[in-house]
């Protein structure tokens, strides 16, 4: 401490001398310091009055241009208020002009707001002529902001309309009638002014009512169905026949999937008369006149109906010509209704209960033999029951493509269940009068070599859990399943589950899922390969049991003899 105490005070004394030699060398700067700062006081009072007016004529000079400001805004909102005033009289003055105009041309009493009597059948330009004014018309009055004045001229403006879209049906279904010569051309007018006039829809609710309605009630309809050789499926082809007779003039303007006499006419795209006008009236009338075919309760006619109604949907789709139009067409509502009548949960609870139920009762008692052996691969009952209602999930005459994943997870539970009952199997208990008794059996009961072994293995208790055949009276007793019942199941799950892994999948259930992608069909695969393994996991145990049956049943002879 000492030290330090030492050494901080000759630090001190350097940094003292060390002031006072730079004191003394910039001596002259520190005087000068403040000096230079006498009379700064004065010359700042001088120049902060100028300043202060600067300021004060500034402020002066901004309120004055703010002033001037407002005052040229308010001029300039009253200036575009009195504009838009005068555009307003002028839009009114032109819309009372047209609607004279127009009244004047379709030969209406001028102002009249009464229903219009009959007058003159309308030309093809002057109808044309017309739309196009009634659409500049509804433009300047869907600009008009005097709502008193467009309630006044409503009566008229409907009169105007009714009228013109009168003469525009009565035309195109003259049109539509003789549509050879210049009977296009006016098709294609009427529709031009149907597009116009923005009546698209009631040009394609025409076509509906007029023309497709009457033709679709004679071919939809329960006679027709009843008479037809072919059935639905004829009645529907007969739908689709209807497309060129009816719709195809219509089709050749609108639609450029169909031919057109002259490649460079404009096709107006505007309408659609097949999604929208088409399908839905052939949807009402099957919900009108055959609904039944709907119905789920017998699921062989269901499924016979839903096929062809597929086909027809998908003959129509090709009716649409492009792929852009085709998924339109299945964004709409019609075609969701169409899909959604279809009751698919119902047929497939019926499904599941025809091929369930007899898969359940036939594990009940599992180790029924079939009747003909020789015609069948299986020798139980069960297994061959189980590996038909597999085999019909994926039928021809069953499968529908909507319900696949619940086909596929009823395979799945028929392989699980089936599994179960294989492992429960060696669990279950025969009665005496189930064991079939044969001339040997007969004679081994009464020999006196069988007396023998029964008084020695009398008291005797086996260490396996499973008991086996002994031959002794069991008047009242019951025993566990026999050999030959688990060899059978053996034999039989061996191959069951070389048939689902391998026919069955491949030939069977795999062509159902062709588009999809190879990730997901090996998922498919590993899910199908884990029932398997599962289903073959059970054979170790059945071959343990076999072998513990066959040994017990000969420990008794091998003890006489050894005896």
């Amino acid at each position: 401490m000492e030290t330090l105490r030492d050494d901080l005070g000759v630090y001190l004394k350097v940094l003292q001398s060390a002031m006072i030699e730079l004191i003394n060398e910039d001596y002259a700067d520190f005087v000068n310091l403040s000096t230079n700062l006498v009379g700064l006081d004065q010359s700042i009072d001088k120049l902060e009055e100028p300043l202060i007016e600067y300021r004060k004529r500034v402020a002066d000079v901004k309120g004055e241009l703010g002033e001037t400001l407002d005052v040229l805004q308010e001029k300039l909102r009253q200036r575009e208020a009195l504009y838009g005033k005068k555009m307003a009289l002028q839009n009114l003055e032109h819309i009372s002009n047209t609607l004279a105009k127009i009244e004047r041309l379709l030969g209406l009493s001028i102002g009249s707001s009464s229903e219009i009597p009959p007058s003159v059948e309308m030309s093809g330009d002057l109808v044309e002529r017309v739309a196009t004014e009634i659409n500049h018309l509804n433009f300047c009055v869907s600009k008009c902001r005097a709502s008193t004045f467009v309630k006044e001229i409503q009566p008229r403006l409907k009169i105007i309309g009714d009228h013109l879209h009168g003469s525009l049906e009565s035309q195109l279904l003259d049109a539509l009638s003789t549509s050879e010569g210049g009977g296009a051309e006016v098709l294609r007018r009427c529709l031009r002014v149907f597009a116009t006039v923005d009546r698209i829809s009631d040009a394609e609710s025409l076509v509906r009512t007029k023309i497709l309605r009457p033709a679709l009630e004679e071919v939809i309809c329960e006679e027709a169905l009843a008479e037809d050789p072919m059935g639905l499926q004829g009645v529907l082809q007969k739908v689709l026949k209807l497309v060129p007779t009816h719709l195809g003039p219509l089709l050749m303007l609108t639609n450029s999937h169909y031919d057109r006499t002259s490649s460079s006419a404009k096709v107006i795209s505007e309408f659609d008369f097949l999604c929208r006008a088409f399908f839905p009236e052939v949807l009402e009338q099957i919900d009108e006149n055959i609904s039944n075919i709907f119905s789920a309760g017998n699921p062989n006619i269901f499924f016979n109906s839903y096929q062809t109604c597929l086909e027809f949907l998908l003959d129509f789709e090709r009716e649409l010509g492009t792929v852009d139009a085709v998924a339109a067409f299945r964004e709409t509502e019609a075609c969701k209704q169409y899909l959604s009548r279809w009751n698919l949960p119902v047929y497939f609870q019926i499904r599941f209960q025809e091929l369930a139920l007899p898969v359940e009762n036939s594990i009940q008692n599992i180790f029924q033999k079939v009747e003909d052996e020789g015609g069948c691969k299986f020798r139980l009952r069960a297994t061959d029951t189980a590996m038909t209602a597999i085999e019909k999930c994926w039928s021809e005459s069953v499968f529908i493509d909507a319900l696949a994943h619940k086909f596929w997870k009823l395979t799945l539970q028929i392989i699980s269940r089936f599994s179960t009952g294989v492992r429960s199997a060696p669990d279950l208990t025969v009665g005496l009068g189930d064991v079939p008794v044969t001339q040997e059996t007969e004679a081994l009961r009464s020999s006196a070599t069988t007396v023998d072994l029964k008084a020695m293995n009398k008291g005797h208790a086996r260490s396996s859990s499973y008991t086996g055949l002994v031959p002794e009276e069991k008047s009242k007793e019951t025993y566990r399943s026999r050999p030959q019942d688990l060899i059978r199941l053996w034999l039989d799950v061996n191959l069951l589950t070389k048939e689902l892994s391998g026919r069955i999948f491949f030939e069977v259930i795999a062509p159902r899922f062709e588009e999809l992608a190879p990730q997901q069909r090996d998922a498919l695969r590993g899910s199908l390969d884990e029932g398997c393994d599962q289903l073959e996991s059970n054979l170790s145990l059945l071959s343990d049991i076999i072998v513990d049956h066959l040994s017990d049943k000969c420990l008794p002879y091998l003890k006489q003899v050894r005896v």
